[in-house]
């Protein structure tokens, strides 16, 4: 089929978004009626590196698959006239930018439950951006945005969000992309302002400044001139977060991500993994207990971490030639000054002033042909750099291929021959096994008592509870409380007498998480040895009940934990009116009359 068919294959309804880089327009496919995106991008004018990058980035658009990622439907290229189609699914609610003008004229606060799944989401999107194990992708490989802003982020009429404009107005050639860095620095990162080579934590950096937006509908950081604001954002001198609005839960995370040492910023994977995120639902609790990228072994981590070092050293050469092209035409430029001659027939300028001008562009001119210089010696030894770097990944790589079988026997997520046998529900395995394997940890930081936990084996967990009951994962859950996640009633009676009272890293209980997922029967068996207990942010179980409408449970554990406040001195009468949950709200002030509390 021809570009021109193609393209007849959908009927423009609406120029919906315009750019540096081209339009977006609305447009329905005429057999399906399916409504899509389509951005036009005209790549005539761009030099032979920006219609590399453009290709490449287009390639990459089609690899990428994830519901918080903008699904590319197709792509056509016109070589002939030179012009990209990109066609992409359409979001009916506009961008994040459109929300937070909405907010600010006449000016309202963004609610901070829609902030948290909003934040959630995009956290999902750059987990899965930052992976160096997707699916499509070469192990290793990453993908940074760069250009994280509310523009490229859009919602659809689900309340569903969607990174988009992966590097398309980014990649087309070094001006363009120097205009981006220097013009616009709201969301850019320290280290991108600075040319120097950066990695996935500079999203990290411009997804803070989007979150900080959100919330105080204003930019995070102000001056008078670009300069002044490029040097504000390099040294983190922002506006303070505001106050008395939204938690501090929320604030601390926003100031993690805009640290200016883009190597104590936390990453995609361990800020989602933030308990606030499962408490609005953004992820399940089960999800704390992956990480895809902590599933690569040392020998491949080696070969990831040369292979993004590549990465960091071309950044260095592309910079390099940026400004060998810039210095070369400033010269191209002095050199014209120099030698232009006076118009026929006019007095010869020979003033002093005329002779200073012309020494002083003498000066600049060797000035820059010594930075040239120095600019070509510098990108000759980064390009040794990346050929020893090269062929240090090319063997490591023989080396993983050579030890292949030998590693083909050990399971690749870490499953022990016991794990295995609870998974089959073998009793008689998981008695020939028990002393052999109790104690370890597959990939995920799970026991098998743990994996018990998960999925409800009772007589199992029964067996196992003498070896392994009491070992917590690296965020300190227990078995205990997988099984007060998932409400298994049967083993947290049995498991209550080794693990009660025991805290993950954020100070949760067993009673805590059954009381956030309203398991009544768990939260009854618990109470009478962990209620009281609190979260570093003072809170108990009865105000993560209140909060998420479990009346059941709020019922069991009034009577223990009625008086309890959290560090901001919230009740959980307080806690059930912020969730709107009037059933709760009437239940609790009737007990407090008819208790007089």
């Amino acid at each position: 089929m021809g570009i021109a068919e193609k393209l007849a294959e959908y009927r423009e309804l609406m120029a919906i978004k315009r750019g540096h880089y081209g339009i977006v327009h609305k447009v329905e496919h005429i057999s399906t009626k399916k409504i899509y995106a389509r951005k036009t991008v005209k790549y005539g004018k761009l030099d032979q590196r920006g219609v590399e990058l453009i290709m490449r980035e287009a390639n990459l658009l089609s690899r990428m698959k994830h519901i918080n990622v903008l699904g590319y439907h197709d792509v056509v290229i016109d070589e002939a006239e030179k012009v990209i189609y990109i066609f992409t699914e359409f979001c009916n609610k506009g961008d994040l930018f459109q929300l937070i003008d909405k907010h600010r004229y006449p000016r309202t606060n963004i609610p901070e439950e829609r902030i948290w799944k909003l934040f959630g989401q995009l956290l999902l999107a750059l987990e899965y951006c930052h992976c160096p194990t997707k699916e499509n992708f070469d192990l290793g490989e990453i993908v940074i945005h760069r250009d994280i802003k509310p523009a490229n982020i859009l919602i659809t009429n689900d309340d569903v969000v969607k990174l988009a404009d992966f590097g398309f107005s980014r990649s087309f050639n070094s001006s363009d992309m120097l205009k981006t860095q220097l013009g616009t620095p709201s969301y850019t990162a320290p280290e991108v302002l600075n040319k120097t080579p950066y990695n996935e934590k500079a999203d990290i950096w411009s997804l803070g400044c989007v979150i900080f937006h959100l919330c105080s509908l204003e930019f995070p950081f102000q001056a008078m001139t670009h300069a002044d604001l490029a040097r504000n954002v390099r040294d983190g001198k922002r506006r303070p977060f505001p106050q008395g609005i939204y938690s501090k839960e929320l604030e601390e995370l926003v100031d993690s991500m805009m640290i200016v040492d883009y190597t104590q910023r936390p990453s995609a994977a361990q800020l989602i993994r933030h308990r606030k995120f499962i408490e609005y639902g953004v992820i399940t609790a089960d999800y704390l207990n992956t990480n895809p990228t902590e599933e690569i072994d040392g020998k491949d981590k080696m070969i990831a971490e040369l292979k993004m070092c590549l990465k960091m050293k071309q950044q260095e050469v592309d910079n390099l030639e940026d400004d060998l092209t810039n210095n070369k035409e400033i010269m191209e430029a002095m050199t014209i000054t120099k030698t232009a001659s006076a118009p026929s027939g006019a007095a010869p300028p020979s003033t002093e002033n005329n002779n200073d001008v012309i020494e002083k562009l003498r000066a600049e001119l060797s000035l820059q042909s010594m930075r040239v210089k120095q600019l070509e010696a510098e990108n000759s030894d980064l390009r040794s750099q990346n050929t020893i770097l090269t062929n240090k990944v090319l063997k490591l790589e023989e080396a993983a291929r050579r030890v292949a079988q030998v590693q083909s026997a050990i399971a690749s997520d870490g499953m022990t021959a016991l794990m295995r046998a609870v998974q089959m529900n073998d009793i008689a395995g998981i008695k020939a096994h028990i002393t052999t394997d109790a104690g370890k940890k597959n990939r995920k930081g799970k026991t098998a008592l743990m994996m018990c936990s998960d999925t409800g084996k009772t007589e199992a967990a029964a067996l196992l509870i003498p070896y392994e009951a009491g070992t917590k994962m690296s965020d300190g859950t227990t078995a205990l409380i997988l099984a007060a996640i998932a409400g298994h009633v049967d083993i947290v009676n049995i498991l209550k007498k080794k693990e009660g009272k025991m805290q993950a890293r954020q100070g949760d209980t067993a009673l805590i998480n059954a009381a956030v997922t309203g398991h009544a029967e768990v939260v009854r068996a618990l109470v009478e040895i962990e209620a009281g207990l609190r979260m570093d942010d003072g809170r108990a179980a009865i105000h993560n009940a209140a909060y998420k409408g479990h009346l059941e449970c709020v019922k069991i554990l009034l009577p223990y934990e009625y008086h309890m406040r959290d560090k901001s001195g919230l009740s959980p009468l307080k806690y059930a009116s912020k969730g709107k949950q009037e059933a709760v709200v009437d239940y609790i002030k009737s007990w407090m009359q008819t208790n007089n509390k």
